[in-house]
């Protein structure tokens, strides 16, 4: 990739991680999250961890289904967040190394600038259930997955199986 390419995304990328205080009123919270899940892909891609961490960081903290439904619609709100979820634990895979033996995340060493990383990968599941609506048979399996594959990436194979265990004890009988 030419260096003014690069450049050019590098500059997007750290482009104003804390837009939410700053977002016009025209601008809808439905678009901006979508501006800062095309930022966090942009510098994953790139390998500039820490401004993906950033913007996807961000960009969860202020998606929930129930908080966007109502200006974008049930089933959109719902496909963002599951974007924006997905999105926020490859990065979270891709700045985090093996868990310790009580399923403490650590930040790869070669990763630079990246703070406020969730403990466990359990900490990650409670927060997305959260964003669902607070019960686990409500998040799609497409968030699902990935967070398991986190689980057993990290070697917390205890996580999964809690993780997965919750969501089917969770799922109504016509689900199944």
């Amino acid at each position: 990739m030419p260096a003014t390419v690069a450049t050019r995304y590098a500059q997007i990328g750290s482009s104003s991680i804390n837009d939410m205080s700053t977002t016009s009123k025209e601008k809808s919270l439905a678009s901006h999250l979508k501006t800062l899940h095309q930022k966090a892909s942009r510098a994953l891609i790139l390998g500039q961890n820490s401004a993906a961490w950033e913007h996807s960081r961000t960009a969860v903290e202020n998606c929930t289904i129930e908080r966007l439904a109502a200006e974008y619609g049930e089933q959109q709100a719902r496909q963002l967040c599951c974007r924006l979820w997905i999105l926020y634990i490859c990065v979270v895979s891709s700045v985090t190394e093996v868990a310790e033996t009580d399923g403490t995340l650590r930040i790869k060493q070669s990763v630079d600038g990246v703070r406020g990383v969730p403990e466990s990968v359990r900490s990650v599941w409670t927060n997305v259930v959260s964003a669902f609506g607070g019960c686990a048979g409500d998040v799609d399996s497409e968030v699902l997955v990935p967070t398991v594959l986190l689980s057993l990436k990290l070697r917390d194979a205890r996580t999964a199986r809690d993780i997965v265990e919750s969501w089917l004890a969770t799922l109504s009988d016509e689900y199944m």
